[in-house]
């Protein structure tokens, strides 16, 4: 995990150094379709995005770690436009979708959340 920790960490830090101007163009409509999104498309967004993450090409770690990071801007624009409900949507339906998709794949990126005790 820690190893997935680092590689997304990298991930973050080559994903801010392209700086494009499509790039920065795709992430002003990303935004902007987020600020006002309903429960229903948060799941919807995140079935997108697990389907991303499942099949992203698992032997090049920097496109499954794109693919995450990906999610995870999604999820963290719908918490800053403060749209708590929506993000909670996305990470349910996220880590069901990729469930089903790609198991071991979730397990990974799940694998940090604390489980509930009983």
């Amino acid at each position: 995990m820690r190893k997935l920790f680092i590689a997304i960490m990298v991930g973050f830090v080559l994903t801010g150094c392209s700086c494009g101007r499509s790039d920065e163009k795709a992430s002003e409509v990303v935004a902007d379709s987020i600020s006002d999104v309903s429960v229903k498309q948060a799941e919807q967004l995140a079935i997108v995005a697990a389907d991303a993450i499942a099949v992203s090409d698992t032997t090049d770690t920097l496109v499954v770690q794109r693919a995450i990071v990906d999610a995870f801007a999604t999820r963290s624009q719908m918490m800053l436009d403060g749209n708590e409900r929506a993000a909670k949507a996305f990470d349910k339906a996220l880590e069901k979708e990729l469930s089903r998709l790609n198991p071991a794949l979730a397990e990974e990126v799940f694998s940090n959340q604390q489980q509930p005790t009983e």
